[in-house]
């Protein structure tokens, strides 16, 4: 597909509308530089991929894209030798471990997303690269102290090179007779240097180096001898550290570079998932539907809107201030119904100005590049064919610097059309044979027309010639249609009727503009008695069609009205059963728990009462007592609930170590014990006595087992073997990083954790005040800070868990 015929449908306008919804520059890269695919299987694989991201994206964990950026330059500069610096290297570490959180997310949704997953297979899992980067980078983009042994010893020796400097320093400012000496009583740096504010006058007797001066003269910046030598030692500290960190830096690029391959197939699937995630929020926004892809090059749209206007349309609305009067976009958009490659393969469209033919030609043909570049349509239901071709003559291809004229410029547009024009081709003309003799210029479409059909191409025209309409009518495989007009209101309603030519109504609107009627009567007679026929024929067809479309919207109206009372008394009594079935679920509940509280109470005294070794009155109170409560929950508990679901063993009276049905609870259990008329029954973890006589046997094989609960303290060890002691929220949106951290702290409460670290960034602030809101409102929260030199600073938050 050429550019000009896509320039010309304005495939790249949609384009800029579709970068608009990546989540990076490597998605919006992506996105400008689509072209639609011709080949069934390619269109095929893009529409699914869509659908399933579409999917994905409707459930609470989504696709989070924060963290993902183009590291491209990265890896090219890694892979050359060049060494990153600090920041480029936490940029590839958020880039990578946001590829494998993706990874994780698609992958799990093999069963319902197979080719998301797949995409998902393709980025690679760099956990140790970018776990060591995040220990050894900080949040601001400094090597830390911990990146190796020997940079911490360096920076110790450093620190503690310092803190001899300042102590000599503060002893000589503190001395009378230094003091006299200075300027002013502060230790400063110049030229990474420590010194104090001499008075010149003073710099002999004062002794040492001069570093700097002020731009008055009035003071020099000097370090005194007694730390020139530890100054020295400090400097030659200084330089081993660099080296340090720059050999930290470069083992770095070379991982990177080593893994450069794999990387780059990482960064492409990210591209690539960007740009799914781009198609399916735009299908979103415009209210899109995926098309069926049909077996041949046809197309079959219903309420399709041109979706550059729906766009518009809701920009229009978003932008609007509140309480204006911007239509909605169902009413700014009127849609259309077509078809085209069934019945018939060239469509001739008629009708007035700015009725909405234009419109029409760009939404069939934009359509087509639209299902074929894996991009769903505004449109309540649409059928595509895959067309190897799509071409158009759109506009005033005029030229001045060529001298071609209107028509030159059309004419030359349209031998390239006929030159590639064949099967499974669309081909859409707009204002046909316009610019010349209207005699020879509907001649000349006519034959263009004609040619076209021949070689197989399906084409929708537009044209103001009365005679196309007729060679409509005459010949098979063509077929009118039109833009309606209302001649009440001289407006378009931009409503497209196909099987009905459009009538001029030029002398109507004449008419209705102030023409005297003579003038209008002298027209109609020059007219010819054929030509008033045929636009009488089609006024009275719109007319009938007028009536008909009216007539089918009061029965759809009523069909809807007759639709939603069903729905209402289907409504009613689904709420009906659904009250009536809470109530006795919740009373049955009630005398549940009623009963298990009784007897828990009642078992408690009664082995008080045995351990106390007291007298049987006593015991049989209690007993009389559990024996009310268990009449008072019979009372309450519903009939037709718990019915015994084991075979019951009528012949056999239950002995000690069979399994028993316990009617008081509906429940099966083991008989422990046999004490008269008394029998002690075990009842999963509730020990109770019950009368014996109340007891059914169980037939062993009918015993139900219950199922094993689970370890808790086993599942707290492997929880506290598996969660970290801090987590990562930098480059996450504000929501996503939210429920990160509610599910993190979840799992370090689990694990028992009492010290974590939060890495939040710096940033706006905004990230670590939401932090810091959020472990307010945490109960298990004894207190939190933020993290101090060597702990990453402002970018780090230490929480203390209780």
């Amino acid at each position: 597909m050429d550019a000009r015929t896509l320039r010309v449908l304005e495939y790249p306008a949609l384009l800029n509308v579709l970068a608009g919804h990546a989540a990076s520059s490597l998605g919006r890269e992506l996105a400008l530089a689509m072209k639609p695919f011709t080949e069934r299987r390619d269109v095929t694989k893009a529409l699914a991929e869509t659908a399933e991201c579409r999917a994905l994206l409707d459930l609470p964990s989504g696709l989070p894209m924060g963290g993902v950026h183009d590291i491209r330059t990265f890896i090219e500069r890694a892979a050359v030798s060049g060494a990153l610096d600090p920041k480029d290297l936490l940029t590839v570490a958020a880039t990578l471990s946001a590829a494998k959180r993706l990874r994780g997310i698609l992958m799990n949704k093999a069963d319902q997303a197979p080719l998301m997953a797949d995409l998902g297979s393709q980025m690679g899992d760099y956990s140790a690269l970018v776990s060591k980067i995040e220990r050894s980078i900080t949040p601001d983009g400094l090597v830390a102290d911990g990146a190796s042994e020997n940079l911490a010893r360096i920076r110790n020796s450093m620190r503690r090179q310092v803190r001899h400097i300042q102590d000599v320093l503060q002893q000589l400012v503190s001395s009378s007779r230094v003091r006299d000496m200075l300027t002013d009583p502060v230790i400063t740096v110049r030229n990474g240097r420590y010194c104090l504010p001499v008075k010149p006058e003073s710099k002999n007797a004062f002794g040492g180096l001069i570093h700097d001066s002020s731009a008055s003269g009035q003071t020099l910046f000097m370090e005194p001898q007694a730390v020139v030598e530890a100054g020295n030692e400090l400097r030659e500290l200084e330089s081993r550290e660099r080296d340090e960190v720059d050999r930290i830096l470069r083992a770095f690029s070379e991982i990177i570079a080593k893994e450069q391959r794999t990387i780059r197939a990482t960064v492409t699937a990210l591209a690539h998932l960007d740009l799914v995630i781009a198609k399916a929020r735009m299908a979103n926004t415009l209210h899109a539907e995926s098309p069926t892809l049909l077996p041949a090059a046809s197309l079959d749209l219903m309420e399709a809107r041109h979706p550059l206007l729906v766009w518009q349309a809701l920009e229009a609305q978003r932008n609007a201030p509140r309480n204006s009067d911007v239509p909605a976009m169902e009413d700014a958009v009127v849609p259309i119904d077509l078809w085209l490659g069934k019945d018939f393969n060239t469509m001739i469209i008629t009708g007035p100005n700015t009725g909405g033919k234009t419109v029409t030609l760009k939404t069939a043909a934009l359509f087509v590049l639209m299902a074929q570049s894996g991009m769903p349509v505004p449109a309540r239901k649409a059928s595509i064919g895959i067309f190897r071709n799509v071409y158009a003559d759109i506009g005033d291809e005029q030229s001045l610097q060529q001298s071609l004229s209107t028509f030159s410029g059309h004419i030359r547009n349209i031998v390239a059309v006929l030159k590639g024009a064949g099967k499974d081709s669309l081909v859409v003309l707009d204002e046909l044979g316009a610019g010349t003799d209207p005699a020879e210029g509907a001649a000349l479409a006519k034959a263009i027309l004609l040619s076209l059909a021949e070689r197989g191409a399906l084409t929708i025209a537009t044209t103001h010639y009365a005679e196309l309409k007729e060679f409509a009518w005459n010949n098979a495989g063509f077929h009118n249609a039109s833009v309606e007009f209302n001649v009440e209101t001289l407006k378009p309603t931009y409503r497209l009727r196909i099987g009905v030519p459009g009538a001029s109504n030029a002398l109507v609107i004449a008419g209705r503009l102030g023409i005297p009627p003579a003038v209008i009567d002298t027209a109609r007679a020059n007219l010819g008695t054929d030509r008033l026929a045929l636009e009488d024929a089609i006024g009275r067809l719109e007319e009938a069609e007028r009536k008909a479309r009216w007539a089918a919207v009061e029965a759809e109206k009523e069909a809807a009205r007759l639709e939603a009372q069903r729905r209402d008394a289907e409504k009613e009594l689904s709420e009906a059963k659904d009250k009536r079935r809470a109530a006795t679920e919740a009373a049955y509940d009630e005398a549940t728990e009623l009963l298990r509280e009784a007897r828990e109470q009642t078992n408690v005294i009664l082995k008080a009462l045995r351990d106390a070794q007291l007298d049987g009155k006593a015991t049989e109170e209690a007993r009389k007592t559990l024996q009310e409560l268990d009449e008072r929950v019979r009372a309450k508990r519903p009939k037709q609930k718990r019915k015994p679901t084991h075979r019951i063993s009528s012949d056999e009276s239950p002995i000690e170590g069979d399994s028993v049905w316990i009617p008081g609870i509906g429940a099966t259990g083991q008989l422990v014990d046999i004490q008269k008329d008394q029998a002690t029954v075990q009842a999963g973890t509730l020990r109770m006595v019950v009368p014996y006589s109340t007891l059914q046997k169980v037939e062993e094989e009918m015993v139900e087992k219950p199922k094993p609960k689970p370890q808790l303290g086993n599942i707290g060890l492997e929880t506290a073997v598996n969660v970290s002691t801090e987590i990562h929220l930098r480059g996450e949106r504000v929501d996503e990083a939210l429920q990160s951290l509610e599910r993190y702290l979840d799992d370090a409460r689990v694990a028992g954790l009492h010290t974590i670290r939060i890495v939040h960034g710096k940033g706006t602030g905004a990230l670590r005040d939401l932090v810091h809101r959020y472990l307010k409102e945490q109960r298990d929260v004894k207190g939190f800070r933020l993290g101090q030199d060597g702990e990453g600073g402002h970018g780090v938050t230490i929480a203390e868990l209780a």
